[in-house]
């Protein structure tokens, strides 16, 4: 008798562990792919960290430049200024529109209120009111 209860024993045994195989193999799937997605959503944490501080290392050069801008944007420009600086300056029309990379109609439209500069020449203007009149020469080619 002990050897046919070692052999139900025995059976038993296989029986179980084949059930229990059965029913942990697709939980042993998972857990794997759970893994997987862990181990990936870590490396993408890790890249966005990264970006995240190349970003704020750069912020503040964008608003130095930003704040150029909105500083010229600020800037009033007028027919009036337009051409009292060009007369500060001692330029004819076509100097300043050669300073300014444009088309001297452009400037006498401008002077007389016919038109009105782009936004990326309120830029130029604003930098204009900065000049003296021997940076201007230098700029011009000199006299």
């Amino acid at each position: 008798m002990p050897s046919l209860a070692q052999a139900l024993k025995a059976a038993i045994v296989r029986l179980t562990r084949r059930e229990v195989n059965a029913a942990c193999s697709p939980l042993r799937k998972q857990i794997r792919a759970l893994r997987q997605a862990t181990k990936d959503q870590k490396e993408i944490i890790a890249n966005l960290k990264k970006d995240l501080l190349q970003v704020r290392t750069a912020a503040p050069v964008q608003e130095l430049e930003t704040a150029g801008k909105e500083g010229a944007r600020r800037t009033r420009i007028s027919p009036a200024s337009i051409k009292s600086q060009r007369l500060r300056l001692k330029l004819s029309q076509r100097e300043l529109a050669k300073l300014l990379g444009v088309n001297p109609i452009s400037v006498i439209r401008w002077e007389t209120g016919r038109s009105k500069p782009r936004s990326a020449y309120h830029e130029e203007l604003a930098k204009v009111r900065q000049l003296s009149r021997k940076e201007v020469v230098k700029l011009l080619g000199g006299k």
